[in-house]
C-alpha cells in the first residue's frame, strides 16, 4: 500500500470523471486505464531513485513527499486530454500544462511539485525560462524543483522502457496503428536517424514505422539525468531488449552497427 492517500484519491477522481465520459470509445477509454496504470509505475522508478540516487540521500520529509507526488500525479491531465479527444482524435494538446492546471485548480500551490510536473515533457530550458520559476528569489527552492523535473524525467522513461521489456509493450503500444500498417523492417526514417545521430530525442512526429519506434524509446538514454537510472537499464537489459527487436528488423546492418555502438558508447560514459 502507497501511504499518499490523498494524492491517490486525487488521481483516482480524475480518472473516475474523465472514465465516465470517454468510456464508448475504446482508444480513450484503454488509454485511460493505462495511464492510470502508468502513474503508480512511474512512481514505483521514482520511489527506486530516491533510494539509489546520491542526490535525494538525507533530503527531509517533506521534499521527498513532493517527489513522490509529482510521480503519482504527473499524468493527470491525461484524462481531460483524453475527454477532448474524445471529441476530436485529430486535436492536440499539452497533457503536461493540464496537469499543472488541475492541481491548481485543487487548490495546490506548491511550486516544487506544480513546475516539474508543468515542463516534464520538455527541455529543461523551458522550466529554466517559465515567469513563475524566474519570478523565484529562493534559490535553494530553485535547485530543488529542477532537481525534481530531473526526477520525474528519468522516473518517466524507466518505467516506459520497463513496460517495453516485460509486457512487450513495443508491438502493442498507442502507436501500433500507423507503424505496423507500414513494413517491419522498413528503414529508419532520415529524420528520426538524424536526431538520434545528435544524441537527441526522436520526436513522435517523425517516427513513420517499427524501426523509427524502437529507435525513438532506444534514444530515451540521452534524456536520462541520473547514474542511477543508466544502472537500472544495464541491470534489466531493456536497452539491449531493444537492440536486439531493431537488430531482427532493420535491414541496415552498418547503420545498425552505429546504432549499437553509438548506444554501448554512451552508457558506458553515463556510468563512469
Amino acid at each position: 500500500m502507497i501511504n499518499m492517500p490523498k494524492e491517490r484519491a486525487l488521481l483516482q477522481k480524475a480518472f473516475e470523471e474523465s472514465y465516465a465520459k470517454i468510456k464508448d470509445n475504446e482508444f480513450c477509454e484503454q488509454t485511460a486505464l493505462s495511464k492510470l496504470k502508468h502513474s503508480f509505475q512511474v512512481l514505483g522508478m521514482g520511489n527506486y531513485l530516491l533510494r539509489h540516487e546520491p542526490l535525494f540521500k538525507n533530503k527531509p520529509a517533506d521534499y521527498i513527499a513532493d517527489c513522490k507526488a509529482v510521480c503519482l500525479l504527473h499524468d493527470i491531465g491525461r484524462f481531460r486530454e483524453l475527454e477532448f479527444l474524445f471529441k476530436d482524435m485529430n486535436s492536440h494538446h499539452n497533457h503536461a500544462l493540464y496537469s499543472y492546471q488541475m492541481l491548481k485548480e485543487k487548490g495546490c500551490t506548491n511550486l516544487r511539485i506544480l513546475l516539474p510536473i508543468k515542463h516534464h515533457t520538455y527541455d529543461i530550458s523551458l522550466l529554466e525560462t517559465d515567469e513563475e520559476f524566474i519570478k523565484l528569489q529562493d534559490d535553494k527552492l530553485k535547485t530543488e524543483i529542477i532537481e525534481i523535473y530531473k526526477l520525474i524525467k528519468d522516473a518517466d522513461k524507466l518505467a516506459n522502457l520497463y513496460i517495453a521489456k516485460t509486457k512487450g509493450r513495443i508491438f502493442h503500444d498507442l502507436l501500433s496503428k500507423k507503424i505496423f500498417q507500414r513494413p517491419l523492417d522498413q528503414n529508419i526514417s532520415e529524420n528520426v536517424w538524424s536526431s538520434f545521430s545528435h544524441y537527441e530525442l526522436v520526436k513522435t512526429a517523425d517516427v513513420e514505422c517499427l524501426n523509427d519506434r524502437l529507435l525513438q524509446v532506444i534514444a530515451f538514454i540521452f534524456d536520462f539525468n541520473f547514474k542511477s537510472s543508466f544502472n537500472f537499464v544495464t541491470f534489466h537489459g531493456l536497452i539491449d531488449y531493444l537492440l536486439n527487436i531493431l537488430a531482427g528488423h532493420n535491414l541496415d546492418q552498418e547503420r545498425q552497427h552505429d546504432i549499437e555502438n553509438m548506444v554501448k558508447a554512451y552508457i558506458a560514459e553515463r556510468l563512469k
